[in-house]
């Protein structure tokens, strides 16, 4: 079980505000890497670096998902099974695409996202937005995957 802390938090006072310092319990269960040690996030970074390569041939399969989605979505209709296929297949390009290089990629399947997520009756209309969105997702990798993938550029680690 947990170990349960009474830790309060620091409150500063200013003549005009207060600011709440809350306690760093983080701090306890980071240990820093001593000078003989390697660092892990030049090392994470290293291996991004030698999986780089497969980067797009791996945005690759992404698409197919993503499309293999879209033509449930044609054959069966707005089902909540190929609503979350589309979804869920479009969400892990939204997830993917920054780290392996294709942020623009990962922007159109995050509006993708947020149309599948907040449209609550997707009509005909929407229909032709979804395709577009995957069109836009498939050619976005499809043209700029082989300058990606053959490069060794340095990619972006993801946000937390």
């Amino acid at each position: 079980m947990a170990e349960i802390r009474n830790e309060t938090p620091g409150v500063t006072k200013y003549s005009d505000h207060e600011v709440i310092v809350t306690p760093n319990r983080l701090k306890k269960a980071v240990r820093r890497a001593g000078a003989d040690e390697p660092d892990p996030i030049v090392d994470a970074e290293a291996a991004l670096v030698e999986l780089s390569a497969q980067f797009g041939s791996w945005m690759e399969d992404e698409c197919a998902a993503l499309d293999r989605a879209r033509q449930l979505l044609h054959a069966e209709g707005f089902t909540e099974a190929a609503r979350q296929r589309l979804f869920r297949a479009a969400h892990d390009i939204k997830g993917h695409g920054a780290t392996f290089g294709f942020p623009i990629a990962a922007e159109v399947a995050d509006s993708l996202c947020r149309l599948i997520e907040d449209g609550a009756d997707l009509s005909p209309a929407p229909l032709t937005v979804i395709d577009q969105c995957v069109d836009a997702v498939r050619a976005i990798i499809r043209e700029h995957g082989p300058a990606f993938s053959n490069t060794a550029r340095k990619p972006a680690l993801p946000r937390s």
